[in-house]
């Protein structure tokens, strides 16, 4: 398990290659984790970053192995950072991706857009062969079907999110790019990926914060019998709580509590009390 913070929103970076990784581990601090064969896994504040290695099932399995490491957590963005062909953009462009399109299955995906202002979208086609063509107006990549289709069925639609740098196109094609260049045209956009990270982070930390009486509800449903009714009711004094009182624990503050009618009393004389003090500041 990492040591990330779950209560501030946590992203998960998929990048394909070391050289794509190495700049946005040295701008976030991130530290590698030991053992982790035949990944590597770096982690910071809020992030874990994973290197896949090419192509798409390498990317969902990437993706796949993060989700368990991290806990199995639901309520985490993901975010594809790398390289990508297109056929006329200048090197060194960035686009979001508002649809992915697998070329072998003709499966497509609709990455909601969540940052058009600062940064435009394009399409992305996802190939399992390098493509020298340069054919069509989608950005290219070997990667991108492989991550979305397996963070999507991890996360809600607008916490995967992808990245694409333009590192060759028809008048510099991919047998030009070098380890080098693609150092650099990631770490030229380290501002950006920043903000989209924070985006994320936020989108993470709201997913939190909606689950947390779901999360509660549960814990008090095991400790104490509760009819349908008193459920109901539970529910809602649970939203007051994290209304009123976020951040403090509540099943510590009732825990001395034997019954459920007992502990439905305990927290609406808290919450009564707190919303008064509330309205009289």
């Amino acid at each position: 398990m990492s040591s990330t913070h779950l209560n501030s929103g946590t992203v998960n970076l998929v990048v394909a290659l070391a050289d794509e990784a190495q700049p946005l581990v040295d701008h976030f601090s991130l530290t590698l984790e030991a053992n982790h064969e035949p990944f590597r896994v770096y982690t910071g504040d809020g992030v874990r970053l994973i290197v896949a290695g090419v192509g798409k099932l390498a990317a969902a399995a990437a993706v796949g192995y993060l989700y368990r490491w991290g806990g199995n957590r639901r309520d985490e963005a993901w975010l594809n950072v790398g390289i990508a062909g297109h056929a006329q953009l200048p090197l060194g462009t960035i686009r979001l991706a508002h649809k992915v399109t697998d070329e072998s299955s003709a499966k497509r995906w609709y990455p909601p857009r969540i940052l058009s202002a600062e940064c435009p979208s394009c399409d992305i086609r996802c190939v399992d062969r390098p493509d020298n063509e340069y054919l069509g107006k989608a950005m290219v990549d070997m990667e991108s079907a492989g991550f979305v289709a397996a963070a999507s069925r991890l996360a809600t639609s607008e916490l995967v999110q992808l990245a694409k740098i333009i590192s060759d196109n028809r008048e510099a094609p991919a047998a030009r790019v070098t380890r080098q260049t693609i150092r650099g045209l990631v770490h030229d956009h380290v501002d950006l990926t920043k903000h989209l990270m924070t985006v994320l982070r936020d989108l993470s930390a709201e997913q939190i914060r909606r689950a947390a009486p779901t999360l509660e509800f549960n814990r008090f449903r095991k400790r104490w019998h509760f009819t349908a009714t008193q459920s109901s009711q539970l529910r809602e004094l649970l939203r007051r709580w994290e209304a009123l009182r976020p951040g403090e624990p509540v099943m510590d503050t009732i825990s001395c509590q034997t019954t459920s009618r007992s502990v439905l009393r305990a927290l609406r004389q808290i919450l009564d009390e707190t919303a008064v003090r509330i309205g009289h500041e």
